[in-house]
C-alpha cells in the first residue's frame, strides 16, 4: 500500500510477481486496498498494475476429448504396388534372402 501511495511501479510490479496478496484492507485508511488508495490519490503509474493483479485468473480448460482413430482396411498405396511389380518382374530387386531361396544369381 505503500508502494500505491508513494507511486512505485517498480515495487508494485515486484510485489505482483511475487504473488502478493492485493486484497488486503489497509489499518489507516480502513476498508481501503492499494488499488482504492492508487485510484483515489491518481497514482496513474501503478494503478494499471494493480487492476491487473486484482483480476482473477480465468479458469482451466476442459481437456481435449479423446478421440480414437477409426480402423481403416490398408490399401496399398501406388508406391507400394509399383514396388512390388518391380521385385516380382526383377530378381535383382528382391531382398537378398528371397534371391538366395530361388536360386537367382546375378
Amino acid at each position: 500500500m505503500i508502494s500505491a501511495y508513494w507511486s512505485r511501479p517498480d515495487c508494485v510490479k515486484l510485489l505482483v510477481e511475487r504473488k502478493a496478496d492485493s486484497t488486503l484492507k489497509d489499518k489507516q485508511l480502513p476498508g481501503k486496498t492499494a488499488l482504492d488508495i492508487a485510484q483515489y490519490w491518481n497514482r496513474a503509474e501503478v494503478e494499471p498494475l494493480l487492476q491487473f493483479a486484482s483480476t482473477p485468473a480465468p479458469p482451466p480448460a476442459p481437456p481435449a476429448p479423446r478421440v480414437e482413430p477409426e480402423p481403416t482396411a490398408k490399401s496399398a498405396s501406388i508406391a507400394d504396388k509399383a514396388d512390388s511389380k518391380a521385385s516380382a518382374s526383377d530378381p535383382a530387386a528382391r531382398p537378398i534372402a528371397t534371391r538366395a531361396r530361388t536360386g537367382s544369381t546375378r
